[in-house]
């Protein structure tokens, strides 16, 4: 992705949240028009992730953007001198990530993202084991308090609004929106550890209907629903699968042919979706749909011989796994969530509360703002974003994120913060 279209977008933000701020950027940022954004924010189930990035898009496309850069290739010359070599802050900033699959593609591509900022800012990522219920996960943070952590990034989260309660009992910052679950936010919104994240608003069920909707562009008629842990009542699975089928009727209702003539439930690995695998494969279908991975439909289709009629979408990452059935035309939709912009945003969030910079809602609360799914239909735009990680680079540099950090950048609030994040979506690494 080319640095000037970083600069403008970050500029145009910068520019719009000083003019209404007058350049707040002390302890409790908070952002322009905050009783109006802000409410639309706070809630995990309602907020409006793509009426926020239209927003952002229209001020990038600014002439006033364009100026605002100051014709830096980092997006303005406000930037407090100081080198991006490691040595800020002064004194190390360790922080602990809380996951629960290390060999997951993306638990490694955030690492490698976090990697490439501890290269740039003082800080060091202590990294669980795979943890799989709240008490391990309660066990983690307390391992880092011991350890000295300043911070802790709730990336797997089965404590809910326990764990950010733990951690502030220690004196350490929590990151984390806890899966979109509104009933913890509440409970810990106003604690002065707890930082808030990202919210992907109705995410899982747009998830779904985007998914949907791009089969039935591709012409796909007949389709099979992996449908994962929503016959268990399981919530993401069910948003995910009200979303597909919510989508079909909406293709339908434009003039589509389009009909689930099958619903895989559960887990690969059991013997119930065996056997279900091997019965779609002597249907003629013209897609699978799976709301989690669909790593292990390659192999039967292609053994099927019918990788040319059968087409793949799911809800997965932009990795190595998926490049050669991508761009062979096997996986036609991912709806991905980048790392950069919907995880990394916890290091500058971090970073900002341990400096005495925490950004916060005009009424102290801990922000909630949305970020951007990102839909890939085809190739090219899959190859943008994997040729770009592939080189080293990143949709948000360390230099990027300095912009966004008061210390770094006096300028830098939580309109800017939350603008700046929600700009991104697949068009934004073309």
């Amino acid at each position: 992705m080319k640095k000037k279209v970083l600069a403008v977008v970050l500029a145009a933000a910068m520019a719009f949240s000083l003019a209404a701020c007058g350049g707040e950027g002390k302890e409790g940022n908070t952002g322009a028009n905050g009783d109006n954004k802000q409410e639309e924010t706070q809630d995990p189930s309602g907020s409006d992730a793509e009426g926020e990035t239209e927003d952002s898009e229209e001020n990038a496309g600014s002439e006033e953007g364009e100026e605002n850069a100051g014709g830096s290739e980092n997006g303005g010359t406000d930037q407090t001198e100081i080198s991006l070599d490691g040595s800020w802050p002064e004194e190390t900033v360790k922080i602990g990530f809380i996951g629960y699959d290390s060999t997951s593609e993306q638990q490694l591509a955030i690492q490698n993202y976090f990697d490439s900022l501890e290269e740039s800012y003082n800080i060091e990522i202590m990294y669980s084991e795979d943890l799989a219920d709240a008490e391990a996960e309660l066990n983690f943070i307390a391992d880092c308090a011991a350890a000295g952590c300043k911070g802790i990034i709730g990336y797997y989260n089965e404590a809910k609004e326990e764990a950010a309660k733990t951690a502030s009992a220690q004196g350490m910052y929590y990151w984390g929106s806890f899966g979109g679950d509104a009933d913890s936010f509440n409970a810990v919104k106003d604690d002065e550890y707890y930082l808030g994240g990202y919210t992907l608003g109705e995410a899982e069920y747009e998830a779904g209907r985007s998914m949907a909707l791009a089969l039935a562009e591709q012409g796909c008629e007949k389709v099979v629903l992996c449908s994962g842990g929503a016959s268990m009542g399981v919530p993401m699975f069910v948003d995910r699968k009200d979303g597909f089928l919510a989508g079909v009727e909406e293709a339908v209702a434009g003039g589509a042919t389009m009909e689930v003539v099958e619903e895989v439930e559960g887990w690969p690995g059991t013997d119930a979706f065996t056997a279900a695998q091997t019965s779609v494969m002597d249907m003629e279908i013209d897609a699978i749909a799976s709301t989690f991975d669909v790593a292990m439909w390659f192999q039967l289709v292609m053994e099927s011989g019918k990788a040319d009629s059968i087409s793949l979408a799911c809800i997965g990452e932009v990795s190595d796994t998926y490049y050669d059935f991508f761009n062979s035309g096997l996986v036609t939709c991912i709806v991905y969530d980048n790392e950069e912009v919907v995880f990394g945003n916890a290091i500058p969030m971090i970073l900002n509360a341990v400096s005495g910079n925490k950004l916060v809602n005009e009424d102290g609360s801990a922000i909630l703002f949305p970020v951007e799914r990102w839909t890939i239909t085809d190739p090219e735009d899959f190859n943008a974003v994997y040729d770009l990680h592939d080189a080293g680079e990143f949709v948000i540099s360390a230099e990027d994120m300095a912009q966004l950090i008061t210390a770094l950048n006096p300028e830098a609030n939580t309109e800017s913060f939350t603008s700046y994040y929600g700009s991104f979506n697949i068009d934004s690494v073309k």
